[in-house]
C-alpha cells in the first residue's frame, strides 16, 4: 500500500529517508472502511504500524478554521489525547521515553 511511496521518496529524494512506519489518521473507528484500512496496514507494515489510531473529529474541522490548535483553549480533546498517545508511542520507538504530560509540554 505505502511501500511504492517510500521507495520512491528515496529513490528520488532522500536515499537516507529513515520511515518509522504508518499512521492512521482521520479515523472513524466504528466505520467499515477504517477496520479495513487498519487491519491492511497491520499486515503489512507489522511491527512498523503505529497502534495509535488518530481520530476524526469536529474539533479538527474547528482548529483549521480558527488556525487554533487541538490544545489551546486549556480543553482536552479526543484528537488531542490522540497525538499525545501518538508522540508517547513515536519516543518510545526511538527510544526516547516521552510520558503524555512530557509531550504536552507539562514538566519539561
Amino acid at each position: 500500500m505505502l511501500q511504492p511511496t517510500v521507495r520512491a521518496v528515496r529513490e528520488n529524494y532522500s536515499p537516507e529517508l529513515a520511515f518509522l512506519g504508518p499512521v492512521l489518521v482521520m479515523a472513524e473507528p466504528r466505520t467499515t472502511v477504517t477496520k479495513v484500512v487498519r487491519e491492511q496496514l497491520e499486515r503489512d507494515w507489522a511491527e512498523r504500524f503505529f497502534r495509535t489510531m488518530i481520530r476524526k473529529s469536529q474539533r479538527t474541522k474547528e482548529v483549521a478554521f480558527t488556525r487554533d490548535t487541538l490544545f489551546d483553549g486549556g480543553e482536552t480533546t479526543t484528537t488531542g489525547n490522540d497525538y499525545l498517545a501518538l508522540a508517547t508511542e513515536i519516543g518510545a520507538r526511538l527510544d526516547l521515553p516521552l510520558s503524555a504530560g512530557t509531550v504536552a509540554g507539562v514538566g519539561a
